[in-house]
């Protein structure tokens, strides 16, 4: 969350309108509840938040699996990953997997995700959601096996100013499954911003 602040520091935005995809998207929301007067709105892709899969107010140990993989970031494992993050495995492009690879082999990268996620929490975010008074829109894919969509009813319930979109036939990475609908909730959101007085 700090980083978040920092970034927009960095790059001098006023009240920008934040967007961010799983861990980013629990970030950006995150930062919203603390700081609403440095943000003007939100578009979140299935974000993190919920507790899920045993992770809640207290870490758990990474496991031996996750260390290799993102150590060793092997191509085969890479295009199981993002297959598996996508409703269409077609989507995935190889220039997608050398992408992500060569991202997850910079150094210093599988170091720094192991130790955050060896820190990693999920408490119970619902009293941090109603903090959340920016305009925020969530897509979420119904095909997504990463987050279930069921946890955007979270969002619902606990977010003052929050409209779901649910999207058919995709996955976890909704910008990169529907692209054109993640532009069009960015634009009329912006627009929905800039016209209030």
């Amino acid at each position: 969350v700090r980083f978040v602040g920092e970034f927009i520091e960095a790059v001098d935005a006023q009240t920008p309108v934040l967007v961010g995809n799983s861990l980013g998207g629990l970030a950006a929301w995150r930062f919203a509840a603390e700081n609403p007067d440095r943000i003007s709105g939100l578009v979140l892709l299935a974000p993190g938040g919920v507790p899920y899969n045993g992770v809640g107010d207290t870490p758990l140990p990474v496991p031996a699996m996750l260390k290799f993989y993102l150590n060793q970031a092997p191509e085969a494992g890479v295009r199981t990953a993002l297959s598996a993050m996508h409703a269409d495995p077609a989507r995935v492009r190889d220039g997608d997997i050398t992408r992500y690879r060569d991202l997850m082999r910079q150094p210093g990268n599988a170091d720094a995700f192991i130790a955050r996620a060896a820190q990693f929490t999920l408490p119970n975010p619902t009293d941090d959601m109603a903090k959340v008074i920016v305009p925020t829109r969530i897509i979420w894919g119904v095909q997504d096996v990463m987050l279930p969509i069921d946890q955007a009813d979270q969002f619902a319930a606990h977010m003052p100013n929050v409209t779901i979109l649910r999207l058919n036939g995709v996955g976890h990475l909704p910008q990169s499954e529907a692209p054109e609908r993640v532009v069009e909730t960015l634009e009329t959101l912006v627009a929905e911003i800039e016209s209030l007085p």
